[in-house]
């Protein structure tokens, strides 16, 4: 037999929406994060994070359609504390045909056993195609590289697994309209300590460092910084999750006349539906510590700091010149 399709009705551009949700029921940490782009498009989505069960988010998609029913693919990469998952979600106009109908959009849930596609497709075996539900598992977790143990010896000692997420943390200098604009800051960790680093206005500086993979530990820098506007002191707490928040692995800090800012974005809860809670990521510029107005016996002890320096400078020039007088 043959089918017929009429394409009399569709248009050049359609609009659907690709649901993630959460179903990771039963476990301890049912936290996803997950980060999806389109491979024809180039559009990027941007990191996600669902905190439990049945939270997600609905990416609205366009497709072209037509006659030509372009295909698109959207690129999706899951975290959990399970390990990771890579999909590829195919869509065309046919998929925006079938969310037409109340309650026939699929759904791409993140469960235990991995990601599953729940929702309806064509079946085009019959002599009149209708709609049937459709469940199969998309992809299965790869688990988390296996962690060695740190203070066992032998040549790997003192390295960190493979397995581990790498991140950046970078500071710019934007102490502008100041008449002594430079910082001086340095930060340390558990692993190592950065020396004191001098910074100008636009100087930017980067340091790399790697998390432990998901659920499984945290890197905590405690930074100090001085300038003519006072001191502060900001601890920055670090997870492989938190990617969504810096818009990748480059968290950025920005130094200002007011105190240090972070640049990136932060999650907030709008909308109360049924008591549950949605939870959306948007941009932030924020000040998280405003400098501390140096106090007066630390600008005494400054001064006198400056001065025996200023002082034996002074007597080192005149041995000196005695030295030249003989």
């Amino acid at each position: 037999h043959v089918t017929v399709v009429s394409y009399a009705g569709r248009s050049h551009f359609v609009t659907t929406e690709l649901k993630i949700r959460n179903g990771m029921q039963g476990l301890k940490r049912p936290e996803i994060v997950y980060h999806c782009h389109a491979i024809n498009s180039g559009l990027d989505y941007g990191w996600r994070r669902a905190t439990r069960p049945p939270l997600g988010h609905s990416f609205h998609v366009l497709l072209e359609g037509g006659e030509k029913l372009e295909e698109e693919i959207h690129r999706c990469h899951f975290r959990s504390v399970l390990g990771t998952a890579d999909v590829d979600i195919r869509m065309t106009a046919i998929d925006a045909e079938i969310c037409n109908f109340k309650k026939a959009c699929a759904i791409h849930e993140v469960t235990p056993e991995g990601i599953t596609f729940d929702g309806k497709e064509w079946n085009f075996e019959e002599r009149y195609p209708r709609l049937i539900p459709k469940k199969y598992l998309e992809a299965k977790w790869k688990p988390w590289p296996r962690r060695t143990n740190r203070s066992s010896g032998g040549q790997g000692s003192g390295r960190r697994p493979s397995g581990d997420v790498g991140f950046k943390l970078m500071m710019k200098n934007e102490m502008y309209g100041l008449k002594r604009p430079s910082v001086l800051y340095r930060c340390k960790s558990s692993d190592k300590s950065l020396r004191w680093h001098i910074s100008i206005p636009h100087a930017e500086f980067t340091w790399d460092f790697e998390v432990p993979p998901f659920g499984t530990g945290v890197v905590i820098h405690r930074c100090e910084f001085k300038s003519s506007q006072g001191t502060a002191e900001v601890e920055i707490k670090t997870l492989s999750m938190t990617s969504t928040l810096c818009g990748g692995h480059l968290c950025k800090y920005i130094i200002r006349p007011n105190g240090v800012y972070f640049v990136g974005f932060e999650t907030y809860y709008p909308h109360n539906i049924l008591l549950r809670f949605l939870e959306f990521v948007r941009p932030v510029d924020k000040l998280v510590e405003p400098w501390k107005a140096w106090s007066p016996r630390q600008l005494k002890a400054l001064r006198e700091r400056t001065s025996n320096r200023t002082r034996s400078h002074d007597d080192k020039d005149v041995d000196e010149d005695e030295q030249d007088d003989d």
